[in-house]
Order: C-alpha cells, then structure tokens, then sequence
C-alpha cells in the first residue's frame, strides 16, 4: 500500500492543495517552502499543513531537511502528484446531511456554532450521522474545529448579493492578470489545465462537486498566477474560498455546460497564441456569462429552499 493511501482522505486533500499553493507560489527545485505562508494560503494551522507536507516527503515531491523545513524536490513529482489526484472527488463522502446544514446555515436558519449533539435533536439523527456530516464538511474546508467543543462555519458569502460582489471582483481583477507586463505562463501547466477541460468535455471525468470546483478553481488561479502579482492572486484566492460553500451547493443543482469547458479551451488557445488583450476580453465575456447564471441560481435555490421550509 502507498504511503498516500494509508493517510487519511483530509491530508491527502490537504496535500493536494498544498501543491496547488506550491505552484502559485512559483518555488522552483531545490527552493524553500515557507510554512507560514503556506499556512496563510490554506487557512489551516501548522499541525495538519505538517501532516500534509510529510505527505508529500514520502512522496518524494518534497524533501524534508533537519531544523530547516521543506523544499520542493522535484517538479515533475510535483505534477505527478497533482495529476493522480486532481480528479478524485470527496462528493461521495458527504452525507445529504451535510448539504442541509450548509443551506440552512446560508438561509440563515442555522448558527455558526455547530455541536454534534443539538444537531442530532433538531434533525432527528443519530449522534453518528451528526458526526459523519461535520467531519465530511471539515474535510471540504466548510466548517472549523473551535478550540472549545464543537465546530463553526468558516468565513463565506452567505447571499446572492455578496455572491454578486465576488463575481464582480473577479470580473475586474481576472481579465487585468492577463495583461500585466509579467505574465508569463507555465507549458506544463497549460497542458494539465488544457487536458482536465478537454476530459470534462468528453465525460471522461465526472462532473462531482468536489472536482468541478477544484478543476474551475484551479484553471482561474493559474492564469491569475501567471501575471507573477501576488496581490492578484491572493485577491482572488481569498475571493474562491469565500465562495466554496455556495459553489458546492450550485453543484448538485447545475450540470456543467459544455460551453463552459469550450470557454476554457478556447480562452487557452487566445494565450497560447500571444493575443493577451483579445484572450482578456474573451475572460471578461466568459464570467460575465457566469455570473448571470449563476446569481440567478443562488437566487433560486435559496428561494425555493425557503418556500420548503415555509411548508
């Protein structure tokens, strides 16, 4: 058995994100990891980042050097690592319980505060179940093990109108990374981007909730991450993890478009041709698009999540 098997399902994911944030933050072989930032981007604590990144030792993406901490080993590991699991899906571990909790906390019929026991009374499940459920949306990044007892929601948009903000933001930032006078882009990321559209457009990878946010966040942050402005990429980065939540719930409500991937084909093909001001144009027109789907299925969803409620 790999030594990636035998860890739990949350470091690997952890680790998998780790090498996103790896990637974004440009580390080259042989280069520094700093845990603190890496921590930062994550927004997790020292304890399950260092789990994540023995992880990775084992894996030999990187190497772990006495009373100096991690460096990046080897690219190609690094690619290995990402493309092994990159398509793998936690979808299937989240309860339906999980769903219910995070629509009514944003409907706001539920409190940040959760604790397995009330939850159990005012859902009429089992105390197992309850659990189940926190610690699949623990896993997602949802929710947060409080110091005390209990878990609390993380920071989020909780409303069409703030959704309609992020959607703006992006809208404003994201077309402008294309243009900045550093942008450069990485070939190996290019074709790992180009080939996780193209497999979405065959049905060769199963549109689930997890990997489809992971698959769009991913190719949004990687073009952002190729102007080489960390102020960019860090906007946006925080912009995605505000969003998560909602995303996962349009998830189960939204099929994934074909236009969507042929968008991102199709914005790849602008790059690779060097034309940056019509692919940027392209980018704008792109989420413009989004956004007015989108908002009007938040719109819907929680509406019609309320109407449910009401009866």
């Amino acid at each position: 058995m790999s030594s990636t098997k035998s860890r739990g399902a949350s470091t690997q994911a952890l680790a998998l994100e780790a090498c996103y944030s790896i990637k974004r933050l440009g580390l080259v072989e042989e280069e520094h990891l700093p845990e603190a930032r890496l921590c930062e981007l994550l927004k997790v604590s020292r304890t399950p980042v260092r789990s994540a990144l023995a992880l990775l030792s084992d894996e030999k993406v990187l190497i772990r050097r006495p009373n100096r901490g991690f460096f990046l080993s080897d690219s190609q590991a690094l690619e290995r690592f990402i493309s092994r699991h990159a398509t793998e899906s936690s979808e299937d571990s989240l309860p339906a319980l999980s769903f219910t909790l995070a629509l009514d906390y944003l409907n706001g019929d539920l409190g940040p505060e959760l604790q397995e026991a009330e939850l159990a009374r005012a859902y009429e499940v089992s105390r197992q179940q309850a659990q189940q459920a926190l610690s699949a949306m623990e896993r997602e990044g949802w929710i947060t093990r409080r110091l005390g007892y209990g878990f609390e929601f993380n920071a989020t948009l909780s409303s069409p109108e703030s959704y309609d903000q992020c959607y703006r933001y992006r809208i404003l930032i994201e077309p402008a990374a294309l243009l900045e006078p550093t942008f450069k882009t990485d070939p190996a990321v290019m074709k790992r981007l180009r080939q996780q559209q193209q497999a979405l457009l065959d049905g060769k990878a199963p549109p689930r909730a997890g990997s489809m946010y992971s698959s769009g966040t991913e190719f949004h942050e990687s073009l952002v991450g190729f102007s080489h402005n960390p102020f960019l990429l860090d906007g946006l980065q925080k912009a995605n993890r505000l969003r998560r939540l909602i995303e996962y719930s349009l998830s189960r409500v939204r099929e994934t478009t074909h236009r969507e991937c042929e968008e991102h084909l199709e914005l790849l093909e602008l790059i690779d041709s060097g034309d940056l001001p019509r692919a940027a144009a392209f980018l704008e027109r792109h989420l413009k698009r989004a956004r007015e789907e989108k908002v009007s299925l938040v719109q819907t969803l929680l509406r019609q999540r309320l109407e449910r409620r009401a009866d």
